[in-house]
């Protein structure tokens, strides 16, 4: 991420404060993160470096970058291995809902 993706976050957060109008103590409540993301919150507002997994943690808790996507493991039987592979591209992701 670069200079202009940390400004974009700390605008954003800013801007989410602004609407809000909430402190950071009760956005953090509000966004469903623990209490010590509070201080993540008041690093990037001050403007000091934070890391690149922090700035997808607050943009993943803003809302504006989605959720990874989780693995799960399934068994097939060989039939039914046979007959995901069968599937194009686009049917298997139909099916996974992406």
């Amino acid at each position: 991420m670069s200079t202009g993706d940390f400004e974009f976050v700390r605008n954003e957060l800013l801007k989410r404060l602004e609407t809000e109008k909430c402190s950071q103590r009760e956005l953090v409540r509000r966004l469903g993160q623990p209490p010590a993301f509070q201080a993540l919150l008041s690093k990037m507002i001050r403007g000091e470096d934070v890391s690149v997994a922090a700035l997808r943690r607050i943009l993943r808790a803003l809302g504006l970058l989605p959720q990874p996507r989780r693995l799960h493991r399934v068994v097939m039987t060989p039939e039914q291995f046979a007959a995901w592979h069968a599937l194009s591209p686009q049917e298997r992701n139909e099916r996974l809902g992406v």
